[in-house]
């Protein structure tokens, strides 16, 4: 959009009268989002949005005026509010125009140029007198005042304060309400194969179910597809999803009501692999993979000579059995199941093997903490009994946070006493302590501290 005709792009965003859109888009997108990505797409928004503007105006005042006022209120942010300080620090010590960074000229007289960037710096310069005010200083440094006592006065201070001269340690580990800001880390999209997610599968003469160990968000389907045979190939892929927790997979079996189409998948003959990417990540706790239509070939069928699996002669009879040993052909090759209601079906019902190729299903996917939706009676009463059980691990991993922390700080004060009564002899210990550094693996690929490897000797 464009404001007021101004041509300047998402001008409208810095129309006063639509103050609290700019408020939601800093807090929600700069601030707010956890996922590193969209925090920068925001920045370089804000960024081509000031670019724009002519330099000096009213408008660049009422910008960095609306993302000053953030600056006391950074500090629940943690570490999301980094692409925040970047974008106001090049606000602030920009003070060239883009008009005069163009290149559409070839020569530009360096007088003429010296000049407009003096104007522009002078332009920006009073922007800055405008907006930086000592009332918004003192903001700052309130603000900077109060998180720096928060720090000062933290119960770990002194134990992360010891433990950082010791050990290479990033993160926070013994804070029992730790930040949601900084902890809340954007899992990025993994592939992974199926027999890392799968708690249960099962097979009809199409279609493969799964039921995984936990929520998951599915960005893609991998289809690979081994030796297929040309009389019969995968013409179509379905994906359905479920986010609802089953005990059996049963359940869904013939529940169509209950799956959830998300995308399809056209496949060429002859096709190895195939990715099916949904337009949306869905969140998933069963999902199925339906092969709805077939590529056939009857020249190549016509050559396909039905092989009895005992004594490896031809079968002629329509029922599959075995004229020489009297074993029924149509029998599935790895378990020997055999499907009665569709003899020629193209998957084993029982183990999901095909004698038209081998299927590996792969997925790009993360962990989900998403829920499904509470419809009924039965829907409250599971999730209350979930949120009891979470409730239940959530307060044993307390308690063994707090252990961890109890027997940290013992650790401590021992190496301190030590450090302070005992008196070692400086050329026998060092050299012993070197000796015990060496003798370690992956020396040089971490820095073991002279202290804890004195404690070793």
């Amino acid at each position: 959009g464009k404001a007021g005709g101004s041509g300047v792009p998402l001008g409208w965003l810095l129309d006063p009268s639509e103050l609290p859109t700019l408020e939601a888009f800093v807090t929600s997108f700069l601030l707010g989002f956890n996922a590193p990505p969209v925090r920068t797409a925001a920045r370089a928004v804000l960024m081509g949005v000031w670019r724009a503007l002519p330099t000096g105006s009213n408008m660049q005042v009422h910008l960095l005026k609306a993302l000053l006022r953030h600056l006391p209120l950074l500090a629940p942010y943690g570490s999301n509010a980094g692409e925040f300080v970047v974008l106001l620090k090049w606000l602030l010590a920009t003070g060239e125009s883009p008009s005069n960074n163009s290149s559409n000229s070839a020569v530009v007289a360096s007088g003429p140029r010296l000049k407009a960037k003096r104007r522009g710096t002078d332009s920006h310069a009073k922007v800055l007198e405008e907006c930086v005010t000592p009332l918004v200083l003192g903001e700052l440094v309130t603000a900077l005042k109060v998180q720096n006592q928060v720090v000062t006065h933290h119960p770990n201070s002194a134990i992360y304060a010891s433990l950082d001269s010791l050990i290479e340690m990033e993160g926070y580990y013994l804070e029992p309400e730790p930040c949601i800001a900084c902890n809340t880390v954007e899992v990025p999209f993994m592939r992974m194969k199926l027999a890392a997610l799968k708690a249960e599968t099962k097979y009809t003469d199409n279609r493969i179910m799964v039921r995984f160990t936990s929520c998951h968000s599915i960005q893609a389907v991998f289809l690979t597809i081994h030796d297929p045979r040309r009389s019969r190939m995968v013409k179509t892929v379905n994906i359905y999803c479920n986010n609802k927790p089953v005990g059996d997979l049963s359940e869904l079996t013939n529940s169509w009501a209950k799956w959830h189409k998300v995308q399809s998948c056209a496949v060429r003959p002859g096709q190895r692999e195939a990715k099916v990417s949904l337009l949306l990540p869905a969140a998933c706790c069963n999902l199925m993979v339906e092969f709805d239509a077939f590529h056939t070939s009857l020249q190549a069928a016509a050559t396909e000579v039905l092989m009895c699996p005992r004594c490896s002669r031809a079968v002629t009879d329509r029922h599959g059995i075995c004229k020489n040993c009297h074993e029924n052909a149509y029998q599935c090759r790895q378990c020997r199941n055999i499907n009665y209601e569709k003899l020629d079906a193209f998957l084993c019902n029982e183990c999901g093997h095909s004698r038209y190729g081998r299927f590996e299903v792969g997925f790009q996917a993360r962990p989900s903490c998403a829920h499904a939706a509470v419809l009924s009676e039965e829907d409250a009463r599971a999730a209350r009994t979930q949120v009891e059980a979470e409730s239940t691990n959530a307060s044993r991993r307390y308690q063994q946070l707090t252990g961890l922390k109890k027997l940290v700080l013992k650790l401590l004060r021992s190496m301190e006493e030590s450090t302070a009564t005992a008196e070692v002899d400086t050329s026998t210990s060092s050299n012993a302590v070197q000796h015990l550094i060496l003798s370690l693996p992956f020396t040089s690929s971490f820095k073991i501290n002279r202290r804890i490897a004195a404690l070793g000797v």
